[in-house]
């Protein structure tokens, strides 16, 4: 099972979205909620994601995983 890494953090004022440590964002947002609301739909369709999004500092404010079980229902865990 591969693990798909998505992050939301802050670059010259922009909030990007990427997709497993690329340099590029996939998507560039002006406020920090468009950008966590696209990252998890990243992480909904990619299931077994870790999903981070730093603060306006850099810090770590989120760490989710997201995984499905057996049903095929996905699962949202804090892991910070």
């Amino acid at each position: 099972m591969q693990v798909t890494f998505v992050r939301v953090q802050k670059s010259d004022g922009i909030w990007g979205v990427t997709l497993n440590g690329a340099d590029a964002p996939l998507a560039k947002f002006t406020r920090w909620d468009d950008a966590v609301d696209y990252g998890r739909s990243l992480a909904v369709e990619n299931v077994h994601c870790i999903f981070e999004c730093q603060d306006e500092r850099g810090r770590i404010e989120v760490r989710e995983e997201f995984y499905s079980d057996d049903s095929g229902d996905v699962n949202i865990r804090s892991i910070l």
